[in-house]
């Protein structure tokens, strides 16, 4: 009994390893996109592009500084 406890922690360290990898590789993924687009959005001058739709369903864009408490 002691065996087939050992080998099913053993399984389950193992997908858990898997899963974890799996998982760390695209939430890496995830950060690279997100810096590069943030850096996409983002002019010489340290500000962001910031868009709105209006009531009218007009889209209006202007850049801003980007502030905390914005």
């Amino acid at each position: 009994m002691e065996i087939i406890t050992i080998a099913f922690v053993w399984l389950v360290s193992l997908a858990e390893s898997i899963i974890f990898s799996f998982l760390g590789f695209w939430a890496l993924l995830f950060l690279f996109w997100i810096a590069t687009m943030s850096d996409i959005s983002q002019d010489e001058n340290g500000q962001h592009l910031y868009c709105e739709t209006s009531d009218s369903g007009v889209e209006v864009c202007e850049r801003r500084e980007w502030s905390i408490v914005d």
